[in-house]
């Protein structure tokens, strides 16, 4: 979005979706949860972030409380398919966490490449939780638990705004969408 354009929008509640990523893995029992999305390359990235380190103060003391978060140089690993550069960044924790909240399904499924390469099981070691419901976190081994927001509801409320814009005086409005859990096999416990 633009900040100084006053036009409708329509944009999902990043800062909620973080936020519930990492209490659907704190309500599974996990304590130690790392987060994996370069923040700096999209406001949508930083504020899944907010959601995320705000749930963990919210759940466990901050100053005891080590978050392991890859961020640097993440998205440009991604594009570019480089799950080494993620590989080698992993390697410098002395302990992994038992689960990662992921920015985006890509992230997700270029870190879960980098901690197969490490010798990490997913989702027997480590959980993994991604962003968008993108087509492909189906078909991911394992398939990824990602969040998204229904595309129905979405084209409902744009077809019900655009008939208030026709319809009536309207002033331009931003509507927030919130995300919801889609579990897959990347956060379930394999005996299940």
């Amino acid at each position: 979005s633009i900040p100084y354009m006053n036009l409708d929008y329509m944009i999902t509640n990043d800062f909620l979706g973080g936020y519930l990523s990492c209490e659907f893995l704190i309500k599974k029992g996990y304590r130690e949860i790392g987060f994996i999305g370069d923040i700096e390359k999209s406001k949508n990235f930083k504020q899944r972030f907010q959601g995320y380190r705000q749930c963990m103060i919210n759940h466990f003391h901050p100053k005891t409380h080590e978050l392991i978060c890859l961020t640097k140089g993440i998205e440009q690993a991604v594009l570019d398919n480089d799950y080494r550069y993620i590989q080698k960044m992993l390697l410098t924790y002395r302990k992994m966490p038992e689960a990662f909240v992921c920015v985006n399904d890509r992230n997700a499924a270029v870190a879960i490449k980098a901690l197969q390469y490490n010798g990490y099981k997913i989702p027997q070691d480590i959980k993994m939780i991604g962003f968008d419901n993108m087509e492909f976190a189906k078909t991911l081994t394992p398939t990824l638990t990602t969040l998204e927001v229904n595309r129905y509801t979405i084209a409902k409320r744009a077809i019900r705004r655009m008939h208030e814009m026709i319809h009536e005086e309207t002033t331009p409005e931003t509507i927030m969408l919130s995300p919801y859990i889609i579990e897959r096999q990347s956060t379930k416990n394999p005996d299940i």
